[in-house]
């Protein structure tokens, strides 16, 4: 087995694009679900649907850069030597 590389780390689960196919459909479900809580919003409103998607998709990719950054410039035998 050949040791993972910085890409390896860093974007482990990008080509699966499972969570962009089942999105809308929960969208349209939760929306359906809290339509009487919204207030002038219709719960279809694709420039609010699409500006959450945007900001939640951003924070993703943020929370996991840090760590998988950190994670790929330790030496792996470093890091079994110190536990």
């Amino acid at each position: 087995m050949a040791p993972a590389g910085r890409g390896d780390v860093a974007c482990p689960g990008t080509g699966n694009g499972g969570g962009l196919s089942e999105s809308p459909a929960f969208s349209w479900l939760l929306g359906r679900l809290i339509e009487s809580q919204l207030y002038r919003v219709s719960p279809m409103d694709t420039v609010t649907v699409a500006g959450a998607a945007g900001v939640l998709t951003l924070v993703c990719l943020i929370a996991s850069a840090i760590p998988a950054r950190r994670a790929g410039s330790v030496n792996p035998l470093e890091a079994l030597r110190a536990e």
